[in-house]
């Protein structure tokens, strides 16, 4: 991207500044450090941070990355690589909801002019009597109390933003180029459009990797999950739940309610594609009950990798996805009618739709839930497989994926007569090598 004049002196600001000392020089060479191989290299340095910073005392033990980003922080304010405009990392610009509160309860609405106001600004200029008690109703506290709590990173609730995402250890100073109050992360950043983040509660992952799994009944509970307020399992605030895969579905694990639990939405940004010890535990316990977490083109990885160290699993389970990700765009170009009879007959030959309600979700983040089946129309059916293949046909243009990997002409050779019915077993056998 074209930086804006301003973020070049942030950025040159953060790089010579003591707070990063933990960083070696050869992390600081780019501001944006790409993970290989499904590790970031300098994850180490910023968890060896965090483990110092929380044997100190200085953050509380139960910390998140994003926590020690704000902490190290020199000035508390991060500026956007797009626009220039500076804004707070802390948790004071009102959140949608609130925004619609503002708008109903004080006639304040946000334009141009006020959106990149924190609600204590927002606070200054409303002119009610009663404006004291009306915010205090609002947030259970006071307003000079709210702040603290905000610029001392003790804020929880939902009823407030960032001015910027968190995005360690990715980004040298933790957090994202782009600022979200300015708009330009939903602008210039392909993963967060708004065609896209209108499609997050129906995981389109699911099919860009064709997982297995009942995809439709996970979509419809992942887009209920947010209407249950609790304690979330990993940081134990209280906070509207998600719905996170305890096996990664870019790992090559199943879109299911079975591949479900509950946690925060902060907590399910930064696990990201990774995958734990305690996620591994938990999926062969399911596997001992009978249930198999695996899509069908991850089973032989899985099988091979499971019982290995963790880094040792997610590299070659990410490995393992690379190679089918790029045989799909492979097939996508040179086998079209192939890819659309197997979505069309077999991947999304799906008879039912769902409803879901009665959703309760455990201490340790386990969901129990209802829900009521029925047939799906002729006409749903087609937007669903259409909707599928406009996914697959979305990955080419996805310039921000490196995930192209050259395919031998044995593989080649191997897949110049896929079927329809030998599309499963004809892959698995290019994944493993022929």
């Amino acid at each position: 991207m074209t930086k804006h004049p301003s973020r070049n002196t942030y950025e040159q600001s953060i790089v010579g500044h003591p707070n990063y000392g933990f960083l070696p020089p050869e992390q600081k060479q780019t501001w944006v450090s790409v993970s290989k191989n499904g590790r970031n290299p300098r994850k180490p340095y910023w968890d060896a941070k965090q483990k110092a910073l929380i044997e100190s005392g200085q953050i509380p033990k139960e910390s998140m990355p994003v926590n020690v980003a704000r902490y190290i922080h020199p000035t508390g304010k991060h500026v956007c690589g797009k626009c220039g405009i500076e804004c707070s990392i802390y948790y004071e610009y009102p959140s949608a909801n609130t925004w619609k509160w503002l708008n109903k309860t004080f006639d304040f609405a946000r334009n141009d002019d006020t959106k990149h106001s924190t609600i204590f600004e927002i606070y200054e200029s409303i002119t009610a009597p009663t404006k004291n008690d009306i915010f205090k109703n609002y947030f259970g506290v006071v307003l000079s109390d709210l702040e603290i709590q905000c610029k001392t990173d003790k804020y929880s609730g939902s009823k407030l933003s960032p001015g910027v995402m968190s995005n360690s250890p990715d980004r040298l100073d933790g957090f994202h180029c782009y600022n979200s109050i300015c708009g330009c992360r939903t602008r210039h950043d392909k993963g967060r459009s708004s065609e896209n983040m209108k499609s997050y509660n129906r995981d389109r992952r699911a099919y860009e990797y064709l997982s297995d799994g009942n995809c439709l009944l996970a979509n419809c509970l992942m887009g209920k999950c947010n209407t249950v307020i609790t304690n979330c399992c990993v940081c134990a605030k209280i906070n509207p739940m998600t719905a996170d895969h305890i096996g990664p579905i870019s790992l090559g694990f199943i879109h299911d309610p079975l591949n479900f639990q509950a946690c925060c939405k902060t907590c399910n940004s930064t696990k990201n594609n990774r995958i734990t010890k305690e996620d591994v535990a938990k999926i062969k316990m399911l596997e001992e009950k009978g249930s198999c977490l695996v899509s069908w083109w991850a089973k032989t990885a899985w099988e091979a990798n499971k019982d290995k160290d963790i880094d040792t699993l997610q590299d070659n389970m990410n490995k393992n996805t690379k190679k089918f990700i790029s045989v799909i765009l492979w097939l996508k170009t040179n086998k079209p009618d192939v890819m659309d009879s197997f979505i069309a007959e077999i991947y999304m030959d799906h008879e039912k739709s769902y409803t879901v309600s009665d959703i309760d979700i455990s201490s340790t983040g386990d969901i129990k839930f209802c829900y009521k089946e029925s047939v799906t129309g002729k006409k749903t059916k087609e937007i669903q497989k259409e909707r599928t293949k406009q996914i697959l046909a979305e990955l080419n243009e996805k310039t921000n994926r490196k995930i192209k990997i050259h395919l031998s002409e044995k593989e080649l050779i191997e897949l110049s007569d896929i079927t329809r019915d030998t599309f499963k077993s004809k892959i698995c056998k290019v994944l493993v090598g022929l």
